[in-house]
């Protein structure tokens, strides 16, 4: 049998197993006990609603009014309606951001985030079994058809079991951030790239947007991935502009708003300055004391995410490869690009889910090299840690392993589109 050498493909095992009913019972159990866990650490914080949460909350309430949130407005009424904790000072998100925040400011705050708590809890579990069940199995013997399922479901369990693990799944459980639902999002992307499913592709691409520093870099990845991609992009934005609409309704200059928005956010609120975000702003300071600001920082995202296509386009031309089989490969480089280069925070790290594929696929060093990447993304604080003696130089000590991981497991990837061009 010839085994798949793709990212966006499961790996089927050497043969069917007379143990695979006791297999599957264990395997179901750790998914079971590990995403338990997480439910349970999740719900002891239900009356304390998420620091980031309370953003879109707030935001809601404001846009449920007919009124911009940008500026004065959100100001007011997050001093009005939240009483103890945080308290928002500034709306730095984009306005496709308005259905979400509306649909969580129906409830009140707690109902809200217990709600909005479940939906994260449903994207996880629904990820894990796109990229399980999904994802396409190629090259299948007779001898192996009754393996497939099992593997499917060994897929499925291992990985819920590793993103619960994950210390940036964990704090973007608790802060209450949108990231859970974008890595949902650009999961089903590479699935519905691989299965021909470009509806799919167009509203998921479309809904990550809502994180400009991961929507934008994937647009201009399908772009260089060839007219198909091209098409997607044009369907995809010309959905966002329906679903900005209704704020467009409330101002006519909400897009001016946000960017307002934006600067004022950049450089003056701790979580947003270097020592907070990841990418490389946030290791051009840790190691050269060289803060270079959140949108050079996004233009050289741009400019790497470029390169890298440019590069895996040549390196599949020569193959005949179909676009359906190079595209969602393309996605999942592309997203370690974002990681690597682009300002985030560790909670957008979750998208670790997508590109844990690269570690699948590795052999031999590449595969040493892999597992060390992805090492960087499970406990990153616990690493940083241990390199620095615990010293508190940055807001979320594990962003700087996390940055240094993704650029390892984008070396895996681009060493494996050599591999493949040479074979």
């Amino acid at each position: 049998m010839q085994v798949t050498r793709r990212f966006s493909a499961i790996t089927l095992p050497a043969g069917k197993s007379a143990f695979e009913p006791l297999v599957a019972l264990l395997l179901i159990w750790i998914a079971f006990v590990t995403m338990g866990l997480l439910i349970v650490m999740a719900y002891e914080r239900a009356s304390m609603p998420g620091y980031d949460f309370r953003y879109f909350w707030v935001a809601g309430k404001v846009w449920s009014q007919g009124i911009s949130p940008y500026g004065g407005p959100f100001i007011e009424a997050a001093s009005r309606l939240i009483s103890s904790g945080h308290v928002p000072e500034i709306w730095p998100y984009p306005p496709n951001l308005w259905l979400p925040s509306v649909g969580l400011a129906l409830f009140d705050i707690n109902t809200a985030w217990a709600i909005w708590l479940t939906i994260q809890f449903v994207a996880i579990v629904a990820a894990s079994a796109a990229l399980a069940f999904l994802l396409p199995v190629e090259s299948v013997s007779s001898a192996l058809r009754q393996s497939v399922q099992m593997t499917r479901l060994g897929a499925f369990c291992v990985h819920i079991a590793l993103m619960t693990w994950l210390e940036a799944m964990q704090l973007s459980i608790f802060v209450g951030q949108i990231s859970v639902l974008i890595y949902l999002c650009v999961v089903l992307m590479v699935c519905g790239l691989a299965r021909g499913w470009h509806g799919l592709v167009v509203v998921c691409l479309a809904i990550t947007f809502m994180k400009p520093q991961i929507g934008a870099v994937l647009a201009l990845a399908m772009l260089l991935s060839g007219r198909q991609g091209f098409r997607l992009v044009a369907m995809s934005a010309l959905l966002s502009l329906v679903l900005i609409f209704p704020p467009f309704m409330a101002k006519s200059g909400v897009i001016l708003d946000w960017l307002r928005e934006i600067g004022d956010y950049d450089g003056v609120t701790l979580a947003n300055m270097a020592v907070s975000v990841t990418g490389i702003r946030h290791l051009g300071w840790i190691y050269a004391g060289v803060d270079i600001g959140s949108t050079p920082a996004l233009g050289i995202t741009l400019l790497a995410c470029t390169c890298v296509g440019l590069y895996l386009w040549l390196s599949t031309s020569k193959t005949g490869e179909p676009w359906h089989q190079f595209a969602p490969d393309m996605v999942v480089a592309q997203i370690l690009v974002i990681l690597a280069f682009s300002p985030l925070h560790m909670y957008d790290f979750v998208l670790f889910g997508v590109v844990v594929l690269v570690v699948v696929q590795a052999t031999g060093l590449r595969l040493i090299a892999a597992l060390m990447g992805a090492a960087m993304f499970i406990k990153p604080t616990d690493v940083f840690d241990w390199l620095y003696g615990g010293r508190a130089i940055t807001l979320f000590p594990g962003s700087t392993m996390v940055t240094i991981g993704a650029l390892i497991l984008l070396l895996v990837s681009l060493t494996r589109a050599r591999e493949t061009q040479a074979a």
